[in-house]
């Protein structure tokens, strides 16, 4: 398992998590991210340069970034770049992502983390990560999941 850290720039993928709770099964954190100590990134495939977590608490989360259309947006084929936006609680600071590289598909599933501590307030902060791969997007399909087993919710977004 490799997990990386650093720094990253551009494009959008935009992810959003509602805060509450859902019916049905119990979600449970997922076993990419025991053991793991967030903000973290785990790429066993080796397609990601860089990466940065962004805490958007300080507003450094765009207007476009921040959008309310919960699909992927289109990226360039030429475009190395991304960012998976989530909202979460404002003590959900030590998020894990994992990066899936499958037959012309890059996925990623983010957990928010732990609600360090438990009683924090029940407010929605968007956070993010910005990604860099190793090389062009190309014709690969980008989806992205978010599992916040603190909130019991999971999310996924397909590409527009």
């Amino acid at each position: 398992m490799k997990v990386q850290a650093s720094l990253c720039i551009v494009a959008v993928v935009l992810l959003a998590v509602v805060v509450g709770s859902c019916g049905g099964d119990s979600i449970e954190e997922p076993a990419f991210a025991k053991g793991v100590t967030g903000p973290a990134v785990v790429d066993e495939a080796g397609i990601v340069a860089d990466w940065e977590f962004i805490d958007g608490s300080d507003g450094s989360l765009g207007a476009a970034e921040l959008s309310d259309d919960y699909r992927i947006p289109s990226i360039p084929p030429e475009s190395a770049h991304f960012v998976v936006v989530w909202g979460g609680l404002p003590c959900q600071t030590r998020p894990v992502a994992q990066v899936i590289e499958g037959p012309g598909s890059v996925h990623i599933d983010v957990t928010p983390g732990p609600s360090d501590p438990p009683d924090c307030a029940a407010m929605e902060v968007y956070y993010g990560f910005r990604f860099m791969l190793t090389g062009p997007v190309g014709d690969r399909t980008v989806t992205a999941t978010v599992i916040d087993y603190v909130n019991q919710v999971r999310l996924d977004f397909p590409p527009e």
